[in-house]
């Protein structure tokens, strides 16, 4: 075997190791929270040695915000076809926190870990936060929102989402509590409580059919 066919061969062997620990650090934080999990825990989850581990991550900060990145992109994916048919800003603003809560129903442990993410010290991922506020901007701009802070308004629906998605996961909310949810954000932010529930209602429904796609073709 020459130099870079060898190269490779340990490149090939480095990704697959690295998702599997990825993998296992799901489960592992979904058991004992980003807090306490440690790296002898991933280790032992993913079936490899602390070599393995420390040739893929520089720590367990690093193993966090790697699988905080892998959900979020994750998550977008199932959005691209949002951002690509809806134009209206308050409607793919609807859409996408529907798309968001119907895929943490539909995996509750990718839901569950990213909650406990949240609350870690592993770097935010900006993604969310800067497709938010550009929709934000835009709405405002549009007339349908008021002249509110971009980061007040984030503050406000993030917390109330991963408020809402614990209480649905601990059996204090039903799946339902997405449109009152949307539809009381929305109005807070501008939009007549009539107009809210018929966006709402819509998103919900192109929501719903699409998790139901994805759990046909898995």
């Amino acid at each position: 075997m020459n130099i870079a066919a060898a190269t490779g061969a340990a490149a090939d062997l480095r990704t697959a190791a690295r998702r599997r620990l990825l993998d296992a650090a799901v489960q592992v934080i979904a058991e004992k929270g980003p807090h306490d999990a440690d790296i002898e825990d991933f280790v032992a989850a993913a079936g490899v040695d602390r070599e393995t581990f420390d040739a893929c991550f520089a720590s367990p900060e690093d193993l966090l915000q790697a699988l905080n990145t892998r959900i979020t992109v994750e998550m977008d994916w199932g959005l691209e076809d949002a951002r690509n048919t809806i134009d209206d800003p308050v409607v793919l603003l609807a859409a996408i926190m529907h798309r968001v809560w119907a895929a943490f129903t539909a995996d509750p442990i990718k839901g569950w870990v990213a909650l406990r993410l949240e609350g870690s010290l592993a770097p935010i991922h900006p993604m969310w936060r800067e497709q938010f506020e550009v929709l934000h901007r835009r709405a405002v701009s549009d007339g349908r929102f008021h002249l509110t802070d971009p980061r007040t308004a984030r503050t406000l629906t993030f917390g109330a989402f991963r408020m809402a998605i614990r209480d649905l996961y601990l059996g204090q909310v039903t799946p339902d509590h997405a449109h009152h949810l949307v539809v009381m954000l929305l109005t807070a932010f501008g939009l007549s409580r009539e107009e809210a529930i018929a966006i709402s209602q819509s998103q919900d429904v192109s929501a719903a059919c699409g998790a139901g796609r994805r759990a046909t073709a898995h």
